[in-house]
């Protein structure tokens, strides 16, 4: 019977160091994803922002143009 117990306490053992090894990976990978990739999704949505506001003060300004076309 100890041996049975010494080998479940050892499968125990090794599944939870496998886990570990695990979890340190998947943190590794998301520091990485957060380091890298948020970066370059942040400065895509500047310049995002940046086109929509031109476009939009480029739609504004032939409306008020067209606006003082045809009331002066």
């Amino acid at each position: 019977m100890p041996e049975n117990y010494e080998q479940l306490e050892f499968n125990a053992e090794r599944a939870y160091y496998g886990l570990d090894k695990r979890l340190a990976l998947m943190e590794q990978n998301l520091e990485i994803m957060k380091n890298n990739h948020l970066a370059h999704i942040e400065r895509d949505l500047r310049w995002m922002k940046t086109v929509m506001w031109g476009t939009a003060v480029g739609v504004i300004g032939n409306l008020l143009a067209i606006i003082y076309t045809i009331v002066f």
